[in-house]
């Protein structure tokens, strides 16, 4: 499910057969979300646990967003301290700033740590409602993306309808 994308070299010289992965991921927890409630919940720790069963190394990130609200929840703890999203950690309610929180969110990635000695992915879970961003607009966010895949990151959109 996680991408392997090359292995990395330790700090002895050898290569290392796990590779590090800085996971991050935006979680719509918009109104429109209500009705794939319990799908989005399960979604989200089916992902988690099959990184936790890869043989790789990873350090999870999650963002919540709704109704001009955007959460840092965590940022880069290691996979195995990820508990499960359970019904009381996932409220859908509010309006959709999915604009807003993926422009934020990413834009605050590459300012916060070195992201050139690991492979960056960035997951976003919504079911691509937006109505309420006020800071960027589509075009912003794709060119956002675009720049950061050209610099090697990985952004993916999960579905939740």
């Amino acid at each position: 499910m996680a991408l392997q994308i090359e292995k990395t070299v330790s700090t002895s010289g050898k290569k290392s057969n796990k590779t590090l992965t800085r996971v991050h991921l935006i979680l719509d927890e918009s109104g429109s979300m209500g009705c794939a409630r319990q799908s989005t919940i399960d979604g989200f720790n089916e992902y988690i646990n099959g990184l936790k069963n890869d043989n790789n190394k990873y350090l999870i990130s999650l963002t919540k967003f709704e109704g001009g609200n955007i959460v840092n929840v965590f940022s880069d703890v290691d996979i195995r301290t990820v508990r499960e999203l359970t019904f009381d950690d996932y409220t859908p309610c509010g309006m959709t700033n999915l604009n807003d929180a993926i422009g934020c969110t990413i834009q605050g990635m590459a300012f916060n740590k070195p992201r050139t000695l690991h492979n960056t992915l960035v997951v976003i879970l919504t079911d691509g409602d937006e109505n309420s961003s006020t800071e960027w607009s589509q075009p912003m966010v794709a060119d956002l993306i675009k720049s950061k895949e050209s610099d090697g990151w990985t952004v993916t959109f999960l579905g939740a309808n």
